[in-house]
């Protein structure tokens, strides 16, 4: 694939019988964006880095420093750079001055500079190890939660079935019981006997009976499509992917303390050893939540991380394959 998408690359850049670009290797390397390029990611672009091996990252920013990044080939001929981006050719002409590098087309032009101390993709998001894994109960996506013996596992394909929470042994990696619950959950997590999931598109979340599977209190609203839950020890934190925002919700009082909009869409979340482990735009962020700010960031690459959990000795997430579109895994991971 990646040999077709370069021979694609070669072509558009070729035109006219235009000849490589002897000085192409003066745009390889790692840069730090001055001003400009949000055209080209969902959030602010921070470094732009260009691999001899035509290869590309773009390491963006979200709010409260939450990362992302995209990578994919690029191709460089005649002063010309094109970057293969969600199955478009962005392409630019590019002027390289000492440790300055200036980037243009007709609908952006992104300035950047050399500084020496730009990171690495992974100093910027770490790849994680997949120690073992498993299909996933249901084909669909789900936060993940540990009871404090078993993890769990939710999820739902359509409203015409039933929904399930599906308990899961780590040691054997396989389901052992499963409980109907009367919400299609998506967000879910384990406090004090209870569970709290979402409920698809709702803008609440609700406590169930983990014998029963019934309902027993609702939250008061916050946005709707909550994709995660996680819980600190006093609040839980939940995540609309409606709003891009995360809630810090008190269940003792049926109040929502404080919100952050992060700027993209959060999924699953754990609070784990003093972090907030959140899932965004299918990277893993580690936040400290006084204040909120991201101090680590992971990814599986080809993956996207929907949920995350630990049993006190592993960590868990849940991940959709990019390439297998409707294929749901859990992973045992290195975090």
């Amino acid at each position: 694939m990646k040999k077709l998408l370069l021979a694609v690359l070669i072509a558009i850049l070729s035109f006219a019988g235009c000849k490589k670009d002897d000085e192409s290797v003066s745009i390889i390397g790692k840069w730090t964006v001055v001003s400009g390029g949000d055209g080209l990611v969902d959030s602010n672009l921070k470094y732009i880095i260009i691999e001899p091996e035509k290869t590309y990252y773009l390491l963006n920013e979200f709010n409260y420093g939450i990362r992302g990044y995209q990578t994919n080939l690029c191709q460089i001929i005649n002063n010309q750079i094109c970057f293969y981006i969600d199955n478009n050719f962005e392409i630019f002409n590019y002027i390289v001055q000492g440790n300055n590098l200036t980037l243009s087309n007709p609908s952006m032009q992104i300035i950047c500079i050399k500084e020496g101390d730009e990171p690495s993709k992974q100093d910027w998001i770490q790849s994680l190890e997949n120690l073992a894994s498993v299909k996933a109960p249901k084909n669909s996506e789900s936060d993940l939660a540990f009871d404090g013996n078993f993890l769990w596992y939710g999820g739902f394909r359509n409203y015409s079935d039933p929904s399930y929470l599906y308990k899961i042994n780590t040691t054997e990696m396989i389901v052992i019981d499963s409980l109907e619950v009367d919400n299609y959950v998506i967000g879910l997590e384990w406090v004090a006997g209870y569970f709290w999931t979402s409920s698809n598109g709702s803008e609440s979340i609700f406590k169930v009976n983990t014998a029963t599977g019934n309902t027993v209190a609702t939250s008061v609203e916050m946005g709707a499509w909550i994709y995660g839950i996680g819980y600190d020890g006093a609040n839980l934190w939940c995540g609309s992917g409606n709003e891009f925002t995360l809630y810090k919700y008190n269940p003792d009082l049926n109040v929502v303390s404080d919100e952050f909009e992060i700027g993209c869409r959060p999924g699953g979340i754990s609070y784990i050893n003093g972090y907030l482990y959140l899932c965004a735009s299918g990277k893993l962020n580690k936040c400290t939540t006084d204040p909120l700010q991201v101090v680590a960031a992971y990814d599986v690459p080809g993956s996207y991380i929907n949920g995350i959990a630990s049993d006190g000795n592993d960590y868990w997430i849940s991940v959709s394959p990019e390439d297998e579109e409707g294929n749901f895994n859990i992973m045992k991971v290195n975090l």
